[in-house]
């Protein structure tokens, strides 16, 4: 039997850009270091980061998929956490109660496999248009009475939020190129002008000298990104002039991209 057909509604160069950038060891060190909470960035020095199965069974086994699950280990074995990447690109109310399930479904695997439970980092990755303005506590998302709070479940995300910080802000104390650029194509992800400007001044600026892999697996996920606005799926039916326009752009991006380092 043939297989579904994807629609343009099955293009979404958002998550696969975070979900490929992340996947990257490279990218994901950095990422980290940049934004876990600064008693956590110590103990990833020397560790082990291994990647998880995006997919676990909760309560009454509901299937849970994330976007990206790690599990960082000490080095001497003194420490387990393991880590999950939510990615927005819109204010979504929902996403801390989405993020417990996900925490509970961790667990109940852990459970499962005769594990001990070990903490659960999450971190919200939103890039939207407008900064993220919702509480960034689940107590707070829900607004529990303050009778009812001690014996309610909390907990607050690490929230990277693109559209409240500034370019300096976003990549201060980033050392990957990479994610440098990676952060910067998730801020401007709404404006190819932007995005441009920022990718130049992290080539030629910020890492002026730093050498890329021509071949590297993402600059091919970058471009990719940067032409989103003509997906596969609806391409063939894209007047000329939009087709003209996401080569220039591509075209753009690899002229920056040769600018920078050698």
């Amino acid at each position: 039997m043939a297989g579904k057909k994807k629609s343009a509604k099955d293009w979404r160069p958002h998550d696969t850009m975070v979900k490929n950038a992340l996947s990257d060891p490279v990218i994901l060190g950095s990422f980290l270091e940049r934004f876990v909470p600064p008693g956590v960035a110590p103990l990833l020095e020397g560790s082990t980061i291994r990647f998880c199965d995006s997919e676990a069974e909760g309560i009454r086994r509901t299937r849970r998929h994330f976007d990206l699950v790690v599990e960082i280990v000490g080095d001497d074995g003194s420490f387990r956490v393991q880590i999950i990447v939510e990615h927005k690109s819109w204010r979504d109310p929902g996403s801390l109660f989405q993020i417990l399930e996900y925490k509970v479904a961790l667990w109940s695997r852990q459970r499962r496999q005769g594990r001990p439970l070990t903490p659960v980092l999450p971190i919200l990755f939103y890039h939207g248009e407008t900064p993220w303005g919702l509480s960034g506590s689940f107590q707070g998302i829900y607004g529990f009475s303050e009778e009812f709070r001690s014996v309610c479940a909390d907990f607050s995300p690490v929230i990277v939020d693109t559209a409240s910080e500034s370019e300096s802000e976003l990549l201060d104390g980033v050392g990957s190129l990479k994610t440098a650029l990676f952060l910067v194509a998730m801020k401007y992800a709404r404006d190819r002008e932007r995005m441009e400007k920022a990718v130049r001044m992290v080539l030629e600026e910020r890492f002026q000298g730093e050498v890329m892999d021509p071949d590297s697996v993402f600059l091919v996920d970058m471009l990719n990104f940067y032409s989103y606005m003509v997906p596969p799926p609806v391409a063939r039916g894209c007047p000329r002039q939009m087709v003209g326009r996401c080569v220039h752009i591509s075209g753009l991006f690899v002229e920056a991209w040769a600018s920078g380092p050698r």
